[in-house]
C-alpha cells in the first residue's frame, strides 16, 4: 500500500507538506510447534501424549491459541532401521488412525 499525507494550514491553502510511505503486508507462517521438542521417546508399554497446543498463526499471535482457528492433523508411520516404512498399528495389527485435536493420545 502507498499512502499520501497532506498537511495543510486551514487558513492559507499555499503552506501545505506532502510525504509518502509505502507499507508492504505480507503473511507470517504458521508454526507448529509440539512440547518436548523433535525427538521424544516413549515406552509402547505406557501411555502417551503428544500436546501441539503450542502452535501458531503468527499472524495471530495477539489472539490465544484457542482463538486462532488452527486445524491439526496428525499421521504415523513406522520407520524402520533399515530405513523402511509402514503406517502404524495398534496392538491388532489394525492401522491407526490419529485424531485430529491439538493433543494426540496415544494408548498403551
Amino acid at each position: 500500500y502507498e499512502f499520501i499525507l497532506r498537511l495543510q494550514v486551514a487558513t492559507d491553502a499555499s503552506k501545505f507538506s506532502e510525504g509518502t510511505f509505502t507499507v508492504t503486508v505480507g503473511r507470517q507462517p504458521i508454526m507448529a510447534k509440539i512440547a518436548g521438542g523433535g525427538s521424544i521417546v516413549r515406552s509402547v508399554m505406557s501411555s502417551w501424549s503428544l500436546d501441539a497446543s503450542g502452535s501458531v498463526d503468527l499472524d495471530l499471535a495477539n489472539l490465544p491459541s484457542s482463538q486462532q482457528n488452527l486445524m491439526f492433523s496428525w499421521s504415523c508411520q513406522y520407520v524402520a532401521a533399515d530405513g523402511s516404512s509402514s503406517p502404524c498399528a495398534d496392538s491388532e495389527g489394525n492401522a491407526w488412525v490419529p485424531g485430529t485435536g491439538p493433543v494426540l493420545q496415544v494408548a498403551a
